[in-house]
């Protein structure tokens, strides 16, 4: 079970972190072609895939942080179409179907940060 911590500059470094991370694990694991394809980019730099991953990442953890906590208006939470039009809109054309789902997901399980308790009342670690 993974917690984000609360402060902002931490929560970039850990996102950061995973894009690099996973980057260099999905290039060991497909061809760069299927990889293109799948994060919606074109250069082949060997910043792009991590940036990719980076922005999905830091977008869905601000979409997070909307729909789950209670100091974010009730009445101005991001909707799944404005979730998917703002992700979507960028550098890093994701596909539809994927956002809609990462946002349904999202929607029914957040990601727990620092101040959240751990599932079933255990301990912190």
């Amino acid at each position: 079970w993974f917690r984000f911590p609360g402060e902002s500059q931490q929560i970039d470094r850990i996102v950061e972190s995973f894009g690099m991370a996973m980057a260099a694990r999905l290039r060991e694991m497909f061809p760069e072609k299927d990889i293109r394809e799948a994060f919606g980019y074109t250069d082949q730099g060997d910043n792009t895939l991590a940036n990719s991953i980076y922005f999905v990442l830091f977008s869905v953890v601000m979409l997070n942080t909307d729909l789950h906590n209670p100091r974010t208006n009730k009445k101005q939470k991001m909707s799944r179409a404005a979730f998917v039009k703002n992700t979507r809109g960028g550098e890093y054309p994701y596909q539809e179907q994927f956002l809609k789902d990462v946002f349904g997901i999202i929607e029914k399980s957040p990601i727990p940060i620092s101040d959240d308790k751990p599932p079933g009342g255990g301990r912190r670690r």
